[in-house]
């Protein structure tokens, strides 16, 4: 069982393992690591009120408590699991079927949506580690 234990979290993880695929999902991971080591790291020396919301020109248009850091690091870590399971989903290449194969599942249309939600975790984690760092910053 624990021989299993290592394989199968790598195959979650990277369900490909193709390269571009493992440094998609390490830089994702690394984001939200960084994420959560900046947080811990600089949570102490900001003020109790941060700004919580920005508008389109990145000008503070809401205050809120600091314990909403936290928030961001949970969604991205939410966003991040919800995509990695939907990347293992079968259905994305049942899904694409090739009309030339009598309706046999389409591999490479499904390979490149899987790619596309690799790339969207990958943009996601770095948008949230951004409003992080950003937040923090614009807080002190």
């Amino acid at each position: 069982m624990m021989k299993n234990y290592p394989k199968a979290f790598i195959q979650f993880f990277y369900p490909n393992n193709k390269l571009t695929d493992r440094i998609l999902t390490s830089g994702s991971i690394l984001f939200i690591l960084t994420n959560l080591l900046i947080i811990i790291l600089s949570f102490k020396q900001l003020p109790e009120q941060i700004p919580t919301h920005y508008n389109l020109v990145g000008k503070v248009d809401k205050y809120g408590d600091k314990s909403n850091l936290w928030i961001l690091l949970f969604v991205s870590a939410f966003i991040f699991i919800d995509l990695t399971i939907l990347i293992q989903s079968k259905f994305i290449f049942r899904n694409y079927k090739d009309p030339d194969k009598m309706n046999q599942p389409d591999d490479k249309n499904g390979r490149k949506t899987q790619l596309t939600l690799t790339v969207l975790r990958f943009i996601i984690s770095l948008i949230f580690l951004i409003i992080t760092a950003y937040t923090i910053i614009i807080s002190k």
